[in-house]
């Protein structure tokens, strides 16, 4: 697969009319049904987002929000949006109310609206009548042309897709083993209940494929074949999906070839340039390649999709990794310190920080790092570590810089 003709993550970011989508209310008695209003805002999200025309706020920024009754001004102002969506789900029984509406934040303006009631197994034509009525709304005033549908992997189990729903959000939030393992769970339940869901396969096969970093001792190739047949299922399924092309990218990384990466990842924001999660593996992909100046500009890029975000530690671990492979050590240590800040039990972070110090000849501070990682994770060790690096596929300098100060890091009397 080629790659696309470069462009500014930023630039793309701008002159589009922007939109932030609040989380769906559950109207019903049940809060069991919290998973489908919350799975009726992901799909709608992802719906405008695939519309070049438009730059849609990331959902973990906008799910800040869930619960709360927000003024619709405040929620433009601090989102940096003009319009805003909030809509409410009913389920009586095998029906569905969805109700929707669009504000413009700056004056309180409905600028569109819909109610739809459906069976329970037409969700995914409401989220598609909800997205298609937005998108007519908010490009009618435009010259260029809305792109074109993209042939999105449909389930057809309604409880395959709740559970491949909450996977990605579970695992999302924190990247470590037991979140993995939970992910993992839920996307066999998935696969189960339908076979033939390929964004349910990829992100299982790479859950699978990450046991290797999270949970040392795993036989990591015994593990990536086990991945890769899930992933090849996948694409077979449907090659053309965002999230498969992204998620078969990011089991490239994964399995050390970052190179190999980065035009999957470059063809799924062709067709979704809103995504967040996109954008954080292709920025990790270029940083692995000595391409760090593009992989910065692809984190702006992400924090200006979600300002908000409660998975900004892990934004700004991987800007702390961006920043090392600068050579800006100490910057790289201010990002590991505002992802520890948010993220205490995160042992990558711990580990990036002690390097980043070693770097700086805080051999003492870099000491403390890394014993801060043993207490998080007490079974990875200098050698387990070195595995790891040595397995990414990172570029010659920076994997001799990583291991060099990594081992300057490491206390000797636990070596």
């Amino acid at each position: 697969m080629g790659s696309l003709p470069a462009v500014s993550p930023l630039a793309m970011l701008e002159d589009r009319p922007s939109i932030a989508v609040l989380p769906f209310t559950n109207m019903s008695d049940d809060r069991e049904q919290e998973f489908l209003a919350d799975g009726m805002t992901e799909d709608v999200i992802t719906g405008l987002s695939l519309s070049r025309s438009l730059f849609v706020i990331a959902r973990n920024s906008t799910f800040s929000y869930k619960g709360k009754a927000p003024n619709i001004r405040d929620v433009g102002r601090e989102m940096g949006v003009r319009y805003v969506l909030e809509g409410s789900v009913r389920r009586i029984g095998e029906s569905l109310r969805v109700t929707a509406q669009l504000v413009d934040a700056r004056n309180g303006v409905h600028v569109w609206a819909q109610a739809l009631d459906r069976r329970l197994d037409e969700i995914f034509k409401i989220q598609d009548e909800i997205t298609g009525g937005i998108v007519a709304a908010l490009t009618a005033h435009l010259t260029h042309a809305v792109t074109p549908e993209v042939a999105r992997a449909r389930p057809e189990s309604l409880d395959a897709w709740q559970l491949c729903q909450r996977a990605r959000v579970h695992f999302l939030s924190r990247f470590d083993a037991a979140s993995r393992r939970t992910a993992e769970v839920l996307l066999r339940r998935a696969v189960k209940k339908d076979p033939k869901y390929a964004v349910a396969w990829v992100y299982l096969g790479c859950m699978v494929a990450w046991r290797w970093i999270v949970e040392p001792g795993t036989d990591a190739t015994a593990n990536r074949d086990e991945a890769r047949e899930y992933i090849e299922r996948a694409v077979r399924l449907a090659p053309g999906d965002p999230d498969v092309l992204a998620f078969q990218g990011n089991f490239a990384i994964i399995t050390g070839q970052p190179n190999d990466a980065v035009p999957y990842l470059q063809q799924a924001l062709h067709l979704n340039p809103n995504e967040v999660a996109y954008r954080m593996f292709l920025a990790r992909a270029l940083a692995y390649v000595a391409r760090p100046v593009e992989a910065l500009e692809e984190m702006e890029a992400v924090l200006r999709l979600s300002p908000r975000d409660p998975l900004a530690p892990n934004y700004a671990f991987q800007m702390a990794q961006i920043h090392f492979s600068l050579g800006g050590y100490a910057e790289a240590e201010d990002w590991a310190r505002r992802s520890l800040a948010g993220n205490a039990r995160s042992s990558r972070v711990a580990l990036i920080l002690g390097e980043a110090l070693a770097a700086q000849g805080q051999v003492e501070g870099a000491h403390q790092a890394v014993q801060e990682a043993l207490r998080i994770t007490p079974e990875i060790s200098l050698a387990s570590q070195e595995y790891i690096l040595r397995n990414l596929g990172l570029d010659e300098a920076l994997l001799a810089d990583r291991l060099k100060y990594l081992a300057i890091a490491w206390p000797s009397d636990l070596n």
